[in-house]
């Protein structure tokens, strides 16, 4: 039991080695107990045995680029109405890591994490392939580089129950929620906020219900529409400019080999009226070069709303109409590697792109 006004000072490691133990803040407000962490970027709470619960306590950043507050837990800890702050200065990259694949049954309920000044990675980062881990009632605000709540390539975690949470990236095309794994579980009713709607939720292989995104002050918010379609997830690439006689990277494969199984463009912004021949290949990572996904396509003037496709032959044209069926006469099957557009004309206009794939191995994905 800790008393109001309590505060410690953490320089180095400190491990939590009792099992059942509950380290419990008594106070409200700012006379709960402190621990703030400096002298040292990797001192942390590591929890290093099984059902640790830390109740009512305030964790604040004293040093800049500190690793993280609390790491390496381990099976049914519960982590229930703590804060999480940044100092003058000075930002924690990590509040929690959940890094240690023993780490299941664990709980991150009615927490608040705040790190407004950039230099902070994740509020809550996923780090390892743990089972049925639950984040609720939380609220996040920051500047976060990677996600409020990250999930790392690799740690496919499962069953997770992340849900009724607010959390508010303000850094610039970042995500609110990013599981860049394949994982599973049910994501619902979470309240999330970014400059995009399109880098709002990346879901990994979850279940969806009830999510809403917000995109600034006065704006009403709006449901995130389930990204799992006919057995694939769709992946959106923002509308942008066409390449000016230049490759444009428009999706990459990560982990593991994938199907395409629709791929999509639409004209958003009339195509200046002057030669543009263009067409959609893919660039292997690591070994190999470019192959054509389709044959090539003038685009001198298409219209607003012109949809671009491919058959899935890389024999035929790219086919352009204002109405085509949402998928391939043949799928495509990726490894890891970048789908680019490659326009040979220098002329304007705007063309939003949107992919249906199907992950064949575990952990590939497309961003």
């Amino acid at each position: 039991m800790l008393m109001p006004g309590h505060a410690e000072t953490i320089i180095a490691n400190t491990e939590i080695t009792i099992e059942g133990v509950t380290i419990m803040g008594i106070g409200n407000g700012d006379n709960r107990p402190v621990f703030t962490f400096g002298t040292d970027t990797v001192a942390d709470w590591e929890v290093k045995a099984d059902n640790v619960t830390i109740y009512n306590i305030v964790f604040k950043c004293g040093i800049d680029n500190q690793v993280a507050f609390i790491e390496s837990i381990k099976a049914y800890t519960v982590i229930k109405n703590c804060l999480f702050l940044e100092g003058s200065s000075a930002q924690c990259l990590e509040a929690i890591n959940f890094s240690n694949a023993d780490c299941d049954y664990c709980k991150v309920l009615h927490c608040e994490f705040v790190s407004a000044t950039d230099g902070a990675d994740n509020a809550i980062t996923i780090g390892a392939a743990l089972d049925k881990l639950e984040i609720a009632y939380c609220h996040v605000h920051g500047d976060y580089d990677d996600a409020c709540i990250h999930n790392p390539t690799g740690n496919v975690a499962t069953r997770l129950f992340i849900h009724d949470n607010v959390l508010a990236n303000v850094a610039s095309g970042q995500h609110a929620i990013e599981l860049v794994s394949t994982c599973t579980g049910e994501l619902w009713n979470n309240m999330l906020y970014t400059d995009s709607a399109a880098t709002s939720l990346d879901p990994g292989g979850m279940v969806c219900a009830g999510n809403e995104h917000a995109m600034g002050a006065d704006l009403a918010s709006v449901e995130i529409p389930q990204t799992d379609i006919e057995g694939g997830q769709l992946v959106t690439y923002a509308t942008a400019t066409t390449p000016q006689g230049a490759d444009a990277t428009l999706f990459t494969v990560t982990g593991g080999q994938v199907e395409v199984l629709a791929l999509c463009g639409e004209v958003t912004t009339v195509i200046e009226s002057a030669t543009n021949i263009s067409r959609l290949k893919f660039n292997p990572t690591g070994t190999g070069s470019d192959v054509v996904l389709c044959q090539d396509l003038e685009w001198n003037g298409a219209a607003a709303g012109t949809l671009f496709t491919i058959t899935g032959n890389p024999n035929d044209p790219m086919q352009s109409g204002v109405w085509y069926g949402f998928g391939l006469s043949n799928t495509i099957i990726l490894g890891p590697g970048v789908i680019e557009l490659e326009c040979d004309g220098s002329t304007t206009g705007n063309v939003g792109w949107q992919l249906l794939y199907r992950p064949l191995e575990a952990g590939a994905k497309v961003a």
